[in-house]
């Protein structure tokens, strides 16, 4: 296994402690050993589709030692990878491993930092590719975006639970970036929204940047905030205070559990005909599946990555 040094270029901390964008550059040559003899090779960003991950060797705070890492991309940018992480020390039981998340929020990242960050070498041993990491094996659980053809004229839903959101930049940035395929792709282009569940302001993440997508691409791109905590509000944008869908009863669909999906409804219209594309904690995605078959929709498609 190999890996290139990323130097941290940019880092942008949204709350103290808890949550924060790390920007990571790849350099353009590396230097690794294969069959015993140290080789200078290019190295090339070759991903596949805006979704995918990376994998780093990074610092676990339980174990004290180096770990494999896999990080989701919330750029397309070619030799730069971003990625938010937040701090997961309330949500992950100490029996599960290390908390490397801890590490990240601490004061011993810094810019000019070097991070490993896995490589392959070619089959043809001339150059060095970034390692693309997605699922192969079940496409339903990677949030990769399909090719460029493909989205430029679906209604695709973005369900985005807190640091979720990292999964749909990518793709959202990419479209942007093809100006959502209007009109070398398509004379009108996708219907993309983005529902961002946070619990509060402080933890909403390039929301200037969204909101300027909204604005420069009004028929193609909309952004809804949902705010969970108390007393939270958000001035002079469109959102949803609650929950984006609650569960009013327990268990499954088949033993008479009740989702709430009303708030959602009204963001989206008719999810029947959205691609649903969701990133969230697993009792977040059983409640959505809960909610679709207790009020009888059924999506064209649903993509989920959970934690």
């Amino acid at each position: 296994m190999h890996f290139a040094p990323a130097k941290i270029t940019n880092i942008i901390t949204f709350e103290e402690s808890e949550v924060r964008a790390v920007e990571l550059t790849l350099p353009l040559k590396i230097e690794l050993e294969e069959g015993g003899k140290k080789n200078i090779y290019p190295l090339f960003d070759v991903r596949e589709r805006p979704g995918t991950a990376f994998v780093a060797r990074v610092f676990g705070a339980r174990s004290g030692r180096e770990e494999l890492r896999t990080y989701t991309c919330s750029n397309f940018r070619a030799g730069v990878l971003e990625t938010i992480i937040n701090d997961t020390r309330e949500i992950i039981d100490e029996h599960r491993g290390s908390n490397t998340s801890r590490w990240w929020q601490s004061d011993a990242i810094k810019e000019e930092m070097v991070i490993p960050v896995r490589v392959d070498l070619a089959a043809n041993g001339q150059y060095a590719v970034l390692h693309d990491h997605y699922n192969r094996g079940d496409s339903t659980k990677s949030l990769r975006l399909e090719s460029d053809p493909w989205w430029c004229d679906k209604k695709i839903l973005y369900l985005a639970f807190y640091t979720g959101l990292t999964t749909a930049l990518g793709p959202i940035r990419h479209m942007a970036a093809q100006k959502f395929g209007h009109p070398a792709m398509h004379p009108v282009g996708p219907s993309v929204t983005l529902a961002l569940s946070v619990r509060k302001r402080s933890r909403l993440m390039f929301h200037e940047e969204l909101k300027e997508l909204e604005k420069r691409f009004p028929h193609n791109f909309s952004y809804r905030v949902v705010l969970t905590g108390e007393g939270e509000r958000l001035e002079n944008h469109p959102y949803t205070q609650g929950r984006i869908y609650r569960r009013v009863r327990g268990g499954t669909f088949e033993e008479g559990g009740i989702v709430d999906m009303s708030s959602l409804y009204e963001i989206i219209g008719d999810i029947n005909e959205y691609h649903v594309r969701m990133c969230g904690g697993v009792d977040a995605y059983k409640d959505l599946l809960c909610g679709l078959a207790s009020t009888g929709k059924t999506p064209l498609s649903i993509h989920a990555e959970t934690w």
